[in-house]
């Protein structure tokens, strides 16, 4: 059975905000790891990141039907 993951990143305004998607593509359904804007450019080298995403600590598992999960 085929899948393929899709990957989009692009800045909507560059040096302030940028878009970004992961996806599972399969022929049954597609689902969506991570999906989330990011605002960067703010005061002390700060962001904004708002959306679905993975926390950028502990066990990043991207099996979504893994048993710890």
């Amino acid at each position: 059975m085929g899948e393929g993951n899709l990957y989009l990143y692009a800045d909507a305004i560059p040096k302030h905000l940028a878009v970004y998607l992961d996806t599972t593509v399969a022929p049954e359904a597609a689902s969506s790891r991570e999906a989330f804007v990011l605002g960067h450019g703010l005061p002390l080298e700060g962001y904004l990141k708002a959306g679905w995403f993975m926390p950028a600590y502990g066990l990043r598992i991207p099996d979504n039907k893994a048993f710890i999960r």
